[in-house]
């Protein structure tokens, strides 16, 4: 993440910040960079649309909020510059359009390991926790 990168950018969180001790606590205390959140999404749900806008709004539901599209935009080149994701704009074989996907390169996938390890809760409840904590 850059210097100047604004964070991803939800909705406010109903309900305050989770109790300590719960996989929303876990997550609170994770350093939890944009990068992280397109990591756990891409590493749990490997996200296949049509373009960009379709991706986004699919990684809303799967974090079940709204994000900022030029935060996301951003997060995304990030994550693509330090070789964790996938170049997401492919041409499929004999397909006549390019997809947009999001997955994981096997560096991400190594760092999405380390976290769920060092974190001991899945790679569901810290998308779940980063959510409640308000931190996604």
């Amino acid at each position: 993440m850059t210097a100047s990168q604004p964070p991803l950018k939800c909705a406010p969180c109903p309900g305050g910040t989770a109790p300590a001790g719960s996989s929303a606590g876990n997550a609170a205390n994770i350093n939890l960079k944009p990068e992280v959140l397109l990591l756990l999404v891409a590493f749990r749900h490997g996200i296949r649309e049509s373009d960009i806008d379709s991706g986004r709004r699919r990684f809303e539901e799967i974090v079940g909020t709204d994000i900022d599209p030029e935060a996301f935009g951003v997060a995304l080149a990030d994550a693509l510059r330090a070789g964790d994701i996938h170049d997401p704009v492919q041409l499929p074989p004999g397909a006549l359009q390019c997809h947009w996907h999001l997955k994981p390169t096997s560096t991400g996938v190594g760092k999405v390991m380390a976290l769920l390890q060092s974190s001991a809760i899945s790679a569901d409840e810290l998308i779940a926790g980063m959510r409640a904590a308000g931190t996604c």
